[in-house]
């Protein structure tokens, strides 16, 4: 009996590659087909359309010419005019206050838009 089991023993540790176990007892990894790769369109950028949207959604409800609060981003020209300090406190890079206050920094792709905004020369 002792022999018997040497013998399955031997061959099963035999039979066993290195790396075998790892690829045996992974789980599958199935990739999701049926969605687009997420991008994140900068060609046709203008202020209306675009801009407007995220300073809307993250930065009006406290820097509004109504709020008072410096600078103002609810016209272009004040973002125009702020454009290096607008972008730094979105980067929070550490060049100025980080922004937005309290909250999460903006997505990649809303930073990338104001960034390619301000390089086309800030379409409206």
């Amino acid at each position: 009996m002792k022999y018997v089991i040497a013998i399955i023993l031997f061959t099963s540790i035999i039979s066993c590659k290195k790396g075998n176990f790892e690829e045996i007892h992974q789980p599958e990894v199935k990739q999701d087909t049926t969605k687009a790769p997420l991008t994140c369109d900068t060609v046709n950028l203008t202020y209306t359309a675009n801009i407007t949207k995220i300073l809307n959604n993250n930065c009006i409800s406290c820097h509004s010419s109504a709020a008072g609060t410096y600078p103002p981003l609810d016209s272009i020209q004040p973002i125009k005019d702020n454009i290096e300090s607008i972008l730094n406190s979105i980067l929070q890079n550490g060049l100025a206050s980080p922004m937005p206050k309290g909250a999460s920094k903006l997505d990649d792709c809303s930073i990338n838009k104001i960034k390619a905004w301000k390089n086309k020369g800030f379409p409206q």
